[in-house]
């Protein structure tokens, strides 16, 4: 049996060196999968139970709900009496809460084996009777129970695992006497309790885990010859791999302390030291298989015989392993972008389980390019990805939950400048000609509608469309330049220019002089119908006669030849209107001279109800043609209500009058700081009154 151990030492070592390889590349792939956090989902029971490695327990423990039934052999030896111990441990561990752990087990079976008698006894066998020829007994041993206190987890981001452990050994027999007595004498029990505790430490670093236990074991008062000593117990090892295989090491012993036995000085005269090495295979989270080799390094070469120094730990463990979701945080570089951009998004992905993690990334617009953790939100191009808000989501699974983060990214139009050339650069006209600039304009947004805005000499002209017609009416002779500026719904414009040179007429031969004239009227501002004079005040520098024309926007007026003019302005439409007295001299040059006036147009409308109906909507129409012919036009709109009481037929006035004002704008497009409406009060008929003049 010894040769067989021994003999397996060099197959350890090899299966020890593929761990390493292999917890390398475990280590790595894990490492791109989810973060570098407690391998709680590996942790196992030891062989008394409590969660660690092979006999030194971990800082961690079992979170709430979680489990583990463990059944195992282990064999070491101890001096004096060159004692080969195997016990069979059976241990139920549970996790009360995330930081309280509990573990029971017994020793259903126990087999002590000592040499030839010797002088002094172990603490674990104290009343072994041991015949020269040495001895070999066999049967149910003590239970044990502990309870773990986790004070500090990796698990909640601290630096390292930290609990506390308290133990209790219960003799099976403690009742039975005689039992208890044979059972002494077998070397499979002390007889008596044990109570005991220790710090447990812990740390993760990279692929392996630290484990250190430091603690005191109060052994009970033994009844017989023998007195017991308490105990320091001690221990640490090293876990080397995170995946399914585990290479682990491990150093414990115990020493001695206390007054009982210091007067026999064979009383555990050396205090064993054991170093353990071997592998733990994790095929699944419910099951974990432990092997080690176990060796004494530290034996009492006064034996009768040689001590042995080798032996083993095997054990298997059935888990359940709760799996607790993992979560997910978002964050974009920018969260608006403008199109033809692009935006980088992060998923920060944590997984309490430090399971391998997916990550799936969705949007509800634009596309997505890259993978895993990071990926780049492109929008393409103008046609590709409509202004607006964007939702791109991440979600993370580790194979049976999963978690989602979002984050929303506002799409903004691209703000391109437009485009525009003027044709032709340079003209040349006479005066008295005209010449056409045409301004060509290019926008890249899909849909833009333009506006053009032109100057002459920069002073701004009323033309609005892509082409101007310069004249040179009220302009000198010389360069002119002409410039139009186009300008996008977002503000961004783009400019051009043309310049025309008007050459001066040759002069006029000194002929005769045109007369000169200057034009007024009786009245600026009336009402159609009302009477209205014109006269013209003319002189002649030549003193020739004088003959007079008139004409009233242009056209001609019979029967009136004097300087004074009676305009009729009956039927005139409400707005703006010039009458002109054309001089000429008695040799036939002439001159005229123009005067403007107002004439308010009132339109009166009867309405039978308080609303607009069809009649007064048609008439309503008229009104809005003429303002839209003539855009200097605006009207005042005064409404009337038949109530008596005035406070009514104000309001219902000014109601009347709006209507008519919302009519005129949401039907005809007319703008609203063209119409202004007030209330007449009381009145006969119910009606409105439109005024039309140009300001």
């Amino acid at each position: 049996m010894r040769q067989v151990r021994m003999g397996s030492i060099p197959l350890v070592v090899w299966a020890l060196c593929s761990c390493l390889s292999l917890a390398q590349s475990s280590a790595t792939i894990e490492a791109e999968g989810g973060p570098n956090k407690d391998r709680i989902k590996w942790l196992q029971p030891t062989v008394n139970g409590t969660t660690g490695l092979f006999t030194v327990y971990s800082g961690e423990g079992l979170r709430k709900g979680e489990f583990s039934f463990m059944s195992g052999m282990t064999n070491y030896d101890r001096s004096p009496g060159n004692l080969d111990i195997s016990n069979m441990p059976v241990t139920f561990t549970l996790g009360l809460h995330d930081r309280l752990e509990w573990s029971i087990g017994f020793l259903p079976w126990r087999k002590v084996r000592a040499g030839a008698a010797t002088q002094g006894y172990y603490n674990e066998t104290p009343f072994l009777r041991v015949p020269r020829g040495g001895v070999e007994h066999e049967g149910m041993s003590d239970m044990f129970t502990s309870v773990k206190f986790n004070m500090m987890s990796e698990t909640r981001n601290q630096p390292f695992g930290f609990a506390i452990r308290a133990n209790v050994k219960i003799p099976t027999s403690a009742e039975n006497t005689a039992r208890r007595d044979d059972q002494l004498r077998k070397g499979l029990t002390t007889g008596n309790p044990d109570v005991g505790v220790e710090f447990l430490f812990s740390k993760s670093v990279g692929p392996a885990t630290l484990v250190l236990n430091s603690g005191v074991q109060g052994v009970g008062e033994s009844t017989g010859q023998r007195e017991l000593q308490s105990e320091y117990r001690y221990g640490g090892g090293v876990a080397l791999g995170r995946g399914p295989v585990q290479a682990i090491f491990e150093a414990n012993g115990t020493a001695w302390f206390g007054d009982k036995g210091r007067n026999n000085p064979l009383t555990n005269p050396r205090a064993p030291i054991d170093l353990l090495w071997g592998l733990r295979l994790l095929p699944a989270k419910w099951l974990s298989v432990s092997a080690a080799y176990r060796f004494n390094a530290r034996t009492w070469q006064n034996d009768i015989r040689e001590p042995n120094r080798s032996g083993f730990l095997a054990t298997v463990a059935v888990n359940r392993k709760i799996n607790r979701p993992p979560t997910v945080e978002c964050r974009a570089d920018n969260t608006t972008v403008q199109q033809r951009g692009s935006v980088g998004l992060r998923a920060t992905a944590n997984d309490p389980d430090d399971s391998q993690l997916t990550i799936n990334w969705r949007t509800t617009g634009g596309r997505l390019s890259g993978s895993g953790a990071s990926v780049t939100f492109e929008t393409g191009d103008l046609t590709a990805t409509a202004p607006g808000r964007y939702t791109v989501t991440a979600e993370v699974s580790d194979g049976q939950d999963s978690a989602t983060c979002s984050v929303d990214v506002s799409v903004e139009k691209l703000r391109i400048a437009p485009g525009v050339t003027c044709a032709p650069a340079t003209r040349t006209i006479d005066m008295g000609g005209t010449a056409m600039i045409q301004a060509s304009a290019t926008d890249q947004n899909p849909g833009d509608v333009l506006r053009y805005a032109w100057q002459v000499d920069g002073q701004s002209v009323a033309e609005s469309g892509s082409a101007f017609t310069f004249g040179t009416t009220g302009r000198n002779p010389g360069r002119h330049t002409v410039r139009v500026t186009v300008t996008d719904p977002d503000g961004m414009t783009a400019s051009c220019e043309s310049v025309v040179e008007v050459t001066a007429p040759p002069p006029p031969p000194q002929v005769n002089r045109p007369p000169t004239c200057d034009l007024s009227v009786s009245r600026n501002d009336l009402y159609a119908g009302s009477a209205l004079r014109a006269t013209a005040r003319a002189s002649d520098p030549d003193n020739d006669t004088l003959s007079y024309e008139w004409s009233l926007d242009g056209r001609t007026l019979s029967g009136r030849s004097g300087s004074d003019a009676d305009i009729d302005t009956a039927g005139l439409a409400g707005g703006s209107h010039s009458v002109s007295a054309r001089v000429t001299d008695s040799k036939g040059a002439s001159v005229t001279c123009t005067a403007s006036f107002t004439v308010r147009g009132k339109i009166v409308i009867e309405l039978p109800a308080l609303r607009i109906d069809n009649a007064a909507k048609a008439r309503l129409d008229d009104v809005a043609l003429q303002m839209q012919n003539d855009p200097r036009l605006y009207a005042v709109i005064t409404g009337f209500d038949i109530s008596r009481n005035a406070r009514i037929a104000q309001r219902n006035g000014l109601r009347l009058a709006m209507l008519a004002k919302t009519y005129l704008v949401r039907q005809h497009k007319i703008e609203e700081q063209r119409i202004d409406t007030k209330s007449g009060g009381s009145g006969t008929p119910r009606r409105i009154e439109i005024e039309i003049t140009s300001r």
